[in-house]
């Protein structure tokens, strides 16, 4: 079984693991994750030991792929196996022996630990964009690619432009109906990756959404997940003044879907303490308010007569181990202010300086602790909130601040993802290649 494999396994010698080849350490680890049984002893074992002999050297980037997707689910923070991925990435040589299937597998194991790797998605971005690439990509991973760089909000004009124009092709080229209702979940996919950097092509998104959407007409192809992403594309509509090619039906079906998702998890401790100090503050204080784009607000005020909503901005908002916003985070902010609503963010490191309470970064994220005994100031709360709801009000969000390996950067996104690559922070900037 696979419990008695794992214990036996994690007492293993060194020299044990020194002799499993590449596809057996390949079949070792993705037998456990296939199987939901981690085992984090002989994860780390395992690390080590390719880590340590240099042994991915000797890896196709087909099992490079699948070590990097396996440990993405089972030991995400394993940081020295990622930064050692990351490093044979970095090598032009190593990096042409993958294929291109290998390539988007690989950043999506970065990704979905929502690591901060601008230095090595850059460089995936520049290798994937080639024609030959995008050639013998499939569709699904043709737009995977974009969702995968929307998550951690790395923005690569070229390689999204040249995504959009291969996929709107192929999905035109559909043979049939039933060919092209295949095709709307990658699709979907794809203009949730657009709209979150809002690039311009929405007109052209509409269009192909006419031709791959409407042909299903009880829309049995959108899964539960891409419905919430087809409201904040249909958002995305609004926002640029688009005419939505989405039937009335379907839209009320993805709105209702995402103020669903919306209401999933319970305030936290730092989210209520915000609350009741906004309450005793403004004029008026709604918590988990849902507006009018269907978005939640973590609680609605009336300040100085206008409408502000608040955003108590935890860890779950950053990429890890960073105070890099994730793309779901730009684009809700974004959307908000578009449409129509002041929005004030609270970071959690701000509050927790102003509430007298430690932060700090810990595995796996940073945590709010809350205040063991009563000694926050509470005027100091004040006026750090009132002048938060004053710049909202004002129009003029808080400049981009991020920590990177160790560096404070601030300035615009684009500026720190540009001087952000210098570290290897959260595996991805090693390497070499920042």
């Amino acid at each position: 079984t696979v419990s008695t494999a794992a214990a036996t396994a994690s007492s293993s010698s060194s020299s044990s693991l020194s002799a499993l080849s590449p596809s057996d350490v390949v079949a070792v680890v993705t037998s456990f994750v296939k199987a939901r049984h981690t085992c984090p002893p002989l994860f780390a074992a395992i690390s080590h030991e390719l880590v340590s002999t240099d042994k991915l050297a000797l890896f196709s980037g087909e099992h490079i792929a699948a070590v990097a997707l396996a440990y993405a689910h089972a030991l995400p923070d394993e940081q020295p196996l990622f930064h050692a991925v990351a490093a044979q990435l970095a090598r032009p040589d190593r990096r042409r022996s993958f294929s291109s299937e290998a390539l988007t597998r690989t950043l999506g194991a970065f990704t979905s630990t929502e690591r901060a790797a601008p230095a090595l998605y850059e460089v995936l971005s520049h290798e994937l964009a080639q024609p030959e690439r995008l050639s013998s990509l499939s569709m699904p991973s043709l737009c995977s690619v974009a969702a995968h760089l929307a998550t951690v909000g790395h923005a690569s004009p070229p390689l999204l432009d040249a995504i959009t124009q291969r996929a709107c092709a192929v999905a035109a080229a559909a043979a049939d109906a039933r060919e092209a209702r295949w095709h709307a979940r990658s699709l979907v996919r794809l203009a949730w990756a657009l709209a979150i950097f809002d690039r311009p092509q929405v007109a052209q998104v509409a269009e192909i959404f006419s031709a791959t959407l409407n042909p299903d007409a009880e829309n049995s192809s959108i899964s539960p997940a891409s419905l919430g992403r087809l409201h904040q594309i249909e958002l995305w509509f609004l926002e640029r003044s688009a005419v939505s090619p989405l039937s009335a039906a379907l839209r009320e079906r993805c709105r209702a879907h995402f103020v669903r998702t919306q209401r999933v998890a319970a305030p936290s401790a730092m989210q209520q303490e915000v609350f009741h100090a906004l309450r005793d503050m403004c004029t008026s204080a709604t918590h988990e308010a849902v507006t009018d784009t269907a978005y939640s607000v973590d609680v609605a005020v009336e300040w100085k007569g206008v409408r502000v909503g608040v955003e108590v901005d935890g860890p779950s908002h950053y990429l890890a181990h960073t105070r890099i916003p994730k793309g779901a985070t730009m684009l809700k902010r974004r959307q908000l202010r578009a449409l129509g609503w002041h929005l004030a963010s609270i970071p959690l490191w701000e509050w927790a300086e102003v509430a007298g309470v430690k932060h700090g970064f810990e595995a796996p994220r940073f945590r709010y602790r809350e205040p063991a005994e009563s000694r926050q100031d509470e005027a100091a709360k004040f006026r750090y909130l009132a002048s938060k709801l004053d710049l909202a009000i004002e129009g003029r969000p808080p400049p981009f601040e991020t920590v990177y390996s160790g560096y404070i950067v601030q300035g615009n996104r684009d500026a720190a993802g540009r001087r952000g690559g210098g570290g290897s922070s959260g595996g991805g900037g090693g390497g070499g290649s920042g």
